[in-house]
């Protein structure tokens, strides 16, 4: 995939600082995307949690279990992921953080 080109031509300590165009050789759809959110966000983004404790007093309505939900939150999302505020279990790989900057920089394709 691209992320893995990107991530060959960028340090790990660097991250591209926005969203950017979708790599024109792209096969990145949500099936691909969709278990890094269910790993690292749907734990407290997730539309199924209701109370802020189940929450874990993540913002109401900031839902990664859809992609839908994702995709309304690219670009907060992103900054967040790209400098290691989110998620809260740490700092994804460089590798799983370029593969959802493809995932928005694409749309977040089904």
């Amino acid at each position: 995939m691209m992320a893995a080109a990107l991530l060959a031509a960028c340090p790990t300590e660097q991250l591209p600082a926005d969203l950017g165009d979708c790599p024109d050789n792209s096969t990145m759809t949500w099936t691909v995307a969709e278990p890094l959110f269910a790993e690292h966000c749907a734990g407290c983004h997730s539309s199924q949690l209701i109370t802020p404790a189940e929450r874990q007093n993540a913002t109401e309505g900031v839902n990664f279990d859809t992609a839908e939900g994702a995709r309304a939150q690219d670009w907060l999302a992103w900054s967040q992921v790209r400098t290691g505020a989110m998620p809260q279990d740490g700092p994804l790989s460089p590798a799983d953080a370029l593969l959802l900057w493809e995932w928005w920089s694409c749309g977040g394709p089904d």
